[in-house]
């Protein structure tokens, strides 16, 4: 009962667990006898899967989008050294005290304070696409990290240790 429940649940989600196999439909350049096999099967109720080493071995299944997404935002690198963290900091406050001068004195002119603000939010976009992502520029100086080492940490003997002297109260 539960397991009938659970194909159900599965089959309105989307998904299948793994303890219910998904019948493999054939492909159209199949040979007629893997489609003969594939009716026959299908007709008999049974979710044939092939044995390994047939014609589908050369057949690779096709990527979903998702995981085609999935593998692009893992290739996008996601570090930025030390120095490049100094100078997106120091990019970032420049656009920002530039933007936050530009709009004052031109929202005093026009007297208008909406438009210091508007600048002032222009700036912050720019600086925000020119110091968030981690351009290449940002990436110049990696770190330099030491190699692993082979040996272990080595236990001092109790006759290499020094003894402790407590203060004399």
């Amino acid at each position: 009962m539960t397991a009938i429940r659970a194909e159900r649940r599965g089959r309105v989600s989307g998904h299948l667990t793994s303890r219910f196999p998904v019948p493999r439909l054939p492909l159209l350049s199949a040979s007629p006898t893997a489609v003969k096999r594939d009716r026959l099967a299908a007709a008999q109720g049974d979710s044939w899967q092939p044995p390994r080493g047939t014609e589908d071995e050369e057949r690779e299944e096709p990527l979903s989008a998702a995981a085609v997404m999935l593998n692009i935002f893992r290739s996008i690198p996601t570090q930025m050294d030390y120095k490049g963290q100094k100078l997106a900091e120091q990019i970032f406050q420049g656009i920002i005290l530039v933007s936050a001068i530009i709009g004052f004195i031109y929202g005093y002119i026009t007297e208008q304070f909406g438009w210091t603000v508007y600048i002032v939010m222009a700036g912050f976009a720019l600086s925000c696409l020119l110091t968030l992502p981690p351009w290449p520029m940002y990436r110049r100086n990696p770190l330099k990290w030491l190699p692993v080492q082979e040996t272990g940490t080595e236990e001092k003997k109790p006759a290499d240790r020094k003894p402790k002297r407590h203060a004399k109260s």
